[in-house]
């Protein structure tokens, strides 16, 4: 069984490739749903991000407000490093964990582990092949202030707190670049899968 992790810059269109590819019947384990189980309330993680980070990162129902901590952390290198040294650990076990499961009881020829951060947080060593998702920074700038309704300038900052993507391509065993249609993109992932 190959897995293969799915990664690329914030707003490039990962969430495009992994929906399609979840429709075509291949498992996608989200490393965001996992990072959202290992802050929920109560966590271990939920406690030391508190002590970080303090309670204004809370909503009204003391939940991790995920849009108050992603101000937080996209201020500064330091505490985007900090939340990444509380969570990674926990988010990595819980994605192999999964792995396991998921090879034993399925046996699945491919798995793909959708993870914004793989290789700024260290979990590309838990996959056999990285497939890069990459698109022009302007759309990418453009796709994250629609999705986060947040200014240029925040949106610009975030983009340029993750590693660069001519520093990612050296990890990539495929770059998907996702500026053109879908139809065109669907067929690149088909064509790449078969």
């Amino acid at each position: 069984m190959k897995v293969i992790g799915i990664t690329g810059g914030i707003a490039t269109g990962k969430s495009t490739i992994t929906s399609f590819l979840r429709e075509n019947g291949f498992i996608v384990i989200d490393a965001d749903v996992i990072s959202k189980y290992v802050m929920s309330k109560g966590s271990h993680a939920y406690y030391e991000i508190l002590r970080e980070f303090g309670e204004e990162v809370l909503n009204e129902d003391n939940w991790i407000d995920n849009k108050k901590l992603g101000h937080i952390v996209y201020s500064s290198n330091s505490k985007f490093e900090k939340l990444t040294e509380i969570t990674h650990n926990k988010i990595e076990g819980l994605i192999s964990e999964q792995i396991k499961m998921y090879r034993v009881n399925f046996g699945e020829k491919v798995i793909f582990v959708d993870a914004p951060l793989l290789i700024e947080s260290g979990i590309q060593k838990i996959v056999d092949e990285i497939w890069l998702v990459n698109t022009e920074k302007k759309l990418q700038i453009e796709r994250l202030m629609e999705k986060n309704k947040i200014s240029e300038e925040e949106a610009t900052k975030r983009v340029e707190m993750q590693i660069p993507m001519e520093e990612k391509v050296r990890y990539a065993n495929i770059i998907i670049n996702n500026s053109a249609s879908k139809e065109k993109l669907y067929k690149r992932l088909l064509e790449e899968i078969i």
